[in-house]
């Protein structure tokens, strides 16, 4: 394709995207999906030999006894209502898999069992690889050459942005998430291009049905898949004239996000997030879009914590100008009157809409911006860089020298970052000493010195955390462990107490708590701990039992006027 041609195709008309008999041969092969997934997972290889994170493994696979054994009782849990406030139940699944299969090893400790971390790491980059290739399958929809397909896939791949969600372990959830929103909008644009008068019985339909109903189990984001899909319809179907077309086919689409926004709805509420006047949100978004901009361009530092929620942007003045920036872009893809860098652009804002600022969410007691958030938006960035290869088709040498370049560099950046997260004290340290008022951090690194048992760092770390945040969860837990462990239950018990309220608390906790009250010989103590419990899980058989008995030791002390130690706390 000459340049001029390429500029004719990039060109703002109201015809269709491209010609059909293009869009109805792939020009992607068997084999170029393969090499991609290779690729890219040659890249992220040294994330199967890392650890644990703090950042919500333990919580979510270590301590969360709904994934230890394989049950009808569990899937229905995973299934039925949010785990951690949030509503992933296929990757819950997925995790309860591996966790009954990797039963047999160290180092994991799961109470008397223990389990392999490496099945559960070879998950996450093999399904990013898998995420690679759809995300590949996706632009050749909108670009009718194979090159530019397969570097913008390339580039999905191996951004550095995508560390954190492949190795952070629990971050599986965002890959599953972004893989299935890969495969929707590719079998959706394949269906818009089809254009076939029976809707539902369309076989690329079906798929992107599938497709969208396994992303909205995967991550609550996908709930923003179905604008995304819309973007796609009236780019390939046109506007006004296929309204009817468009409600009828997206309506199925779009039930199971909304299903999942409404899941949600109650969830994310986190009394801790900041607030923010509804006319400043705008100028939210834009800090976070030009901090994202800025680290596609420069992926340094990446941090697990960048510490940029809207107070911090607030006192910092970032707020009234970082706008700019996402600004100029903006208007220079409306200037190009390139109808699918405007469909690049969508790809990239819409699936930030919900943890860009527009509305509260629970990470931004932390930080609004993550790398983790970027999972699915770089989806835009790869059609935008295939765009960009195709432009520029005609200067074959130094375009290839070019991509060669750009994905080796990206390539190299990635492998030593997912090595970086292999020791997750030094990756803790980086990142205080970038943000050195993150609690979260501080508390984090008192937790991995305790695991190593290096108490006294430990206790300092989580001392300083309590003093960046008083509610620090982690932090006030281990706390409370080195206090049991000199034998000051008391303290111990006050530690426990001031997480009760929490909103990400876990059974764990109350249990811990009422194990503390029998020493003490305290059954109000032992009560409110059993009441929290049931309020975290509502007919819990064994928290029934426990206060039965608890009331019943009560109401035997008042009758005899004596003092009843609370011996009916859990022994295990």
């Amino acid at each position: 394709m000459t340049t001029a041609a390429a500029a004719d195709s990039l060109h703002f008309d109201t015809r269709r995207a491209m010609p059909l008999s293009v869009e109805r041969r792939p020009p992607l092969h068997g084999l170029d999906y393969l090499m991609i997934a290779l690729v890219t997972f040659a890249v992220f290889t040294p994330v199967i030999f890392g650890r644990l994170s703090p950042l919500d493994d333990y919580l979510m696979l270590v301590r969360n006894e709904h994934v230890h054994a394989m049950s009808w009782a569990n899937l229905v849990h995973h299934w039925s209502s949010p785990s951690f406030r949030i509503y992933m139940p296929l990757p819950l699944t997925v995790w309860n898999v591996l966790a009954v299969m990797g039963l047999h090893g160290d180092p994991m400790q799961i109470g008397d069992k223990a389990m392999t971390i490496w099945p559960f790491k070879l998950a996450s980059v093999l399904c990013h690889a898998l995420a690679a290739s759809a995300s590949a399958w996706a632009i050749a929809a909108f670009v009718p050459s194979r090159w530019p397909a397969i570097v913008g896939g390339l580039i999905v791949g191996l951004h550095p942005l995508q560390v954190e969600s492949v190795a952070w372990t629990t971050g599986l959830k965002d890959v599953m998430c972004g893989l299935f929103a890969f495969l929707a909008i590719g079998a959706y644009a394949r269906f818009a291009i089809a254009d076939p008068k029976q809707i539902y019985r369309d076989r690329h339909w079906l798929r992107a049905l599938l497709f969208t109903v396994l992303a909205c189990a995967s991550k609550p984001t996908a709930m923003t898949l179905p604008a995304v899909l819309l973007v796609v319809d009236v780019y390939l179907r046109g506007g006004r004239a296929h309204i009817a077309k468009c409600i009828e086919s997206l309506a199925p689409l779009a039930l199971p996000a909304f299903l999942v926004a409404l899941i949600m709805l109650g969830a994310q509420n986190d009394p801790d997030v900041p607030r923010v006047a509804i006319a400043l949100r705008p100028l939210v978004v834009g800090d976070s879009l030009a901090f994202y901009l800025g680290k596609l361009v420069l992926p340094h530092p990446l941090l697990i914590d960048y510490g940029r929620n809207p107070v911090y942007v607030l006192e910092h003045g970032s707020i009234w100008w970082a706008w700019i920036a996402p600004a100029v872009v903006f208007g220079l893809i409306l200037w190009s009157r390139s109808r699918r860098l405007l469909l690049a652009a969508a790809l990239f804002v819409i699936p930030l809409a919900p943890v860009s600022g527009i509305i509260r969410f629970d990470m931004q007691q932390y930080s609004t911006v993550a790398d983790h958030y970027m999972y699915q938006p770089l989806l835009g960035v790869g059609l935008a860089v295939a765009l960009a290869v195709q432009l520029a088709a005609s200067h074959q040498k130094m375009l290839a020298v070019g991509c060669v370049a750009v994905l080796g560099a990206l390539a190299a950046v990635t492998t030593a970052e997912a090595r970086r997260w292999q020791d997750m004290r030094r990756l803790h340290l980086d990142t205080l000493a970038y943000n050195p008022d993150s609690a979260m951090v501080a508390g984090n690194l008192g937790f991995i010195d305790f695991a190593r048992g290096n108490y006294v760092r430990s206790e300092q770390w989580s001392e300083l955390a309590l003093r960046l945040n008083p509610k620090n969860e982690s932090a006030l837990t281990n706390m409370s462990v080195l206090a049991e462990q000199r034998g000051d239950y008391r303290t111990a018990a006050d530690y426990l107490v001031r997480i009760l309220p929490s909103h990400m608390l876990q059974a764990q906790t109350p249990i811990q708590l009422m194990r503390l009250a029998a020493r003490l010989n305290d059954r109000d103590l032992a009560e409110k701990a059993v009441r929290r419990w049931l309020v975290l899980e509502p007919g819990n058989q064994r928290a029934m039992w426990v206060l039965k008995n608890l009331q019943a030791a009560g109401a035997a002390t008042r009758r005899s006027g004596a003092a009843a130690p609370p011996s009916t706390a859990p022994a295990d």
